[in-house]
């Protein structure tokens, strides 16, 4: 069977299809960073930093929790 195509099964792209998985996700925090630098200029700057073992810091990191975080469960 091909995994590009439906090879004329009649449950191609349907809820039958057992190619198919569902994954449900429950987000309760983001981590992103916020940089004013061209991301060539940040992605050479953490390679330097891997390589040499120096940490640089390429922007502001920021969570955002999405939930309080004393109803962790």
């Amino acid at each position: 069977m091909p995994c590009d195509g439906d090879a004329g099964d009649a449950r191609h792209g349907t809820p039958d299809d057992p190619r198919l998985v569902l994954i449900g996700v429950d987000i309760h925090a983001a981590v992103f960073l916020e940089a004013d630098k061209p991301q060539p200029v940040v992605l050479y700057e953490l390679v330097k930093g891997w390589l040499t073992g120096t940490s640089r810091s390429s922007g502001r990191c920021t969570r955002s929790s999405l939930v309080d975080e004393s109803a962790r469960y």
